[in-house]
């Protein structure tokens, strides 16, 4: 922040000097200079003085705003509503800022005792590159509506979700004064929604916010060669799931396999299909359907390859879905085929439910297969997911063995408990003016944990 405010009043100094110089002399110079050096000072005395507020207590109950775009049906915003919910339950004030609105999602959120805000940013990307006179008229309005919502929800902790959720959400958060400041990281950069004359902004988020939370070890790796993320303020919380009371057998023929993933081309959807084809080929009297549940702009050129290989009978096109855990608890098996990922709460939640699944090895899938549970596949090879395709459904024993043991995985590694007492670890940790590295420290030398989350744990995963 020092850095950037005296580059700010060097460049201000500079067009000042050059626009005052030719018409009053040196007089202009003096006059410029005078004036950056005013500004500058005074910058420098209301940064002091916010960095001097006293730190609030690291116990009892805290006020928390998450920012993030909508809370339409995503992994994230899931994940979203399940850490909110239970720090609701536990006495803590959240409030979720929807940057566009709250969508799908947002009566379940405001069930749950959550506050939730709408901002109404219009479409970020095509009004910046096309609509370069929209900034004053609707931006810079947005904007004051998002430190309006900030300001009202006086949060202890802000932690900002999703490319735009972070790239908006932090200064915002910072120029009213948030004590503690969180971004996250939930995705590789490969499949990240990125704008490269946004780097520096990006760059400039993360070394803003206090700390940054990625939801898998390999997108904390990947942050960090690709985005120039500093290791130091990196902390790894990987995902969690409810666990269900109670995990049916599969039901009877046709064996279905589930596909839970929005349609978008690096979601692998395309692989899938055509290993699906050979698995036909390959047992065609087995009764066997492939279900794909979700929406996007690949779904057009999805049914029409279908169509192609002919197998547009036996694939359903579902769309969204609100009620997924009644499928994952209908079917034989899921299946992931992404060419990229983070850390994907289908396979969470698949195992969850006792169902096995078929992913391919890329981001964060190792560190949850790894343990067990499923059959990691090469990304991108349907010869690899149709031979893992072809011998869960021909050994339905192999595929009730693996399912056993996912579930009792998730059980061990990944329930919401273990999330929500991660993140309050780390948000009490920075309240108490801790930095990452000296939690880093303090929990690898320390174990054990308590339900508020203020003691250290090496349950969260350091870099």
């Amino acid at each position: 922040v020092l850095t950037m405010l005296g580059l700010g009043a060097l460049c201000a100094n500079v067009a000042l000097n050059l626009a005052l110089l030719p018409r009053i002399g040196i007089r202009g110079s003096s006059i410029a200079s005078s004036v950056c050096y005013v500004a500058l000072a005074l910058s420098y005395v209301i940064l002091a003085r916010r960095q001097a507020r006293p730190r609030v207590r690291n116990d009892g109950p805290l006020r928390v705003a998450f920012v993030v775009g909508t809370l339409n049906r995503g992994g994230t915003e899931r994940q979203i509503l399940l850490l909110g919910s239970a720090l609701a339950a536990r006495g803590h004030q959240v409030t979720v800022i929807c940057l566009v609105r709250a969508g799908q999602q947002g009566a379940g959120a405001r069930a749950a005792g959550i506050r939730v805000a709408e901002i109404g940013f219009p479409s970020l990307c095509r009004s910046l590159v096309f609509r370069p006179w929209w900034l004053r008229r609707e931006l810079l309005p947005a904007v004051q509506r998002l430190r309006g919502a900030l300001r009202e929800a006086s949060p202890d902790v802000v932690h900002c979700f999703l490319y735009w959720g972070y790239l908006i959400g932090v200064p915002a958060a910072r120029s009213v004064g948030a004590p503690v400041i969180v971004s996250s990281r939930r995705s590789l950069t490969a499949a990240a929604s990125r704008i490269r004359l946004l780097f520096p902004w990006e760059r400039a988020c993360d070394r803003l916010a206090h700390a940054v939370v990625c939801n898998s070890a390999a997108v904390m790796e990947d942050a960090i060669a690709r985005s120039g993320l500093p290791r130091r303020k990196a902390v790894v919380i990987r995902n969690g799931v409810q666990l269900p009371t109670k995990v049916t057998p599969p039901g009877g023929a046709p064996q279905r396999i589930v596909i839970v993933a929005n349609l978008y081309p690096y979601k692998g959807h395309a692989v899938a299909l055509a290993a699906f084809a050979r698995v036909r080929a390959a047992l065609p009297t087995a009764a066997a359907r492939l279900q794909l549940v979700g929406s996007g702009p690949a779904a057009q050129a999805l049914r029409a390859q279908a169509r192609e290989l002919g197998i547009d009978e036996e694939v359903d096109f579902l769309g969204s879905v609100a009620d997924v855990p009644a499928l994952l608890a209908d079917c034989s098996f899921t299946v992931l085929p992404s060419l990229t990922e983070g850390m994907p709460n289908a396979v969470l939640e698949s195992l969850a439910h006792g169902r096995p699944v078929v992913a391919s090895a890329v981001g964060g899938v190792p560190e949850i297969l790894g343990h067990g549970g499923g059959i990691l596949v090469r990304p991108g090879d349907p010869e690899a997911l149709t031979e893992a395709m072809f011998r869960l459904l021909a050994e339905p024993g192999l595929a009730a063995e693996l399912g056993t043991e996912g579930r009792a995985l998730v059980r061990d590694r990944f329930g919401v408990d273990r999330m929500v007492t991660d993140s309050l670890r780390l948000y009490y940790g920075l309240l108490g003016g801790s930095r990452p590295c000296e939690l880093r420290a303090a929990a690898s030398g320390q174990g054990g944990s308590h339900g508020d989350g203020r003691t250290n744990s090496a349950n969260i995963a350091w870099p």
